[in-house]
């Protein structure tokens, strides 16, 4: 079982909350918060030090170190199944399509979650 492994390859890494989070919270009005923060705590000329604080949980660096770790190990996978493929002599032969949902917003426009189309969660 590697899931330990994927899991904490990403443990000596500090994630930052994209500058992108910042400016859309500081939207007056900010946009609609359904997967937002609760930003009617947060005063505008407080979002800096919000997201900071927020960036610097430990929760937060344990989403991001094992969201990588996940996107790792697919990458690792696709890698075996293309070798495989390789190894048999069947590439010139075979078509991979491989699909997914769009990802996480990962906090980009300061969105959690899904739902928004941008370009980093879909692209």
């Amino acid at each position: 079982d590697n899931r330990n492994y994927y899991r904490d390859m990403f443990n000596d890494r500090h994630f930052e909350i994209p500058q992108t989070a910042k400016k859309n919270m500081k939207f007056n009005p900010a946009a609609p918060g359904w997967n937002y923060f609760d930003l009617e705590e947060v005063p505008l000329d407080e979002v800096d030090n919000f997201v900071t604080e927020y960036e610097n949980k430990e929760r937060w660096q344990k989403v991001m170190r094992q969201y990588y770790g996940m996107v790792k190990c697919i990458d690792d996978n696709l890698g075996k199944l293309m070798r495989a493929i390789k190894d048999e002599g069947i590439d010139d032969d075979t078509i991979i399509v491989f699909t997914s949902d769009h990802g996480d917003l990962l906090m980009e426009h300061g969105k959690v979650n899904k739902g928004k189309p941008y370009e980093t969660s879909a692209g």
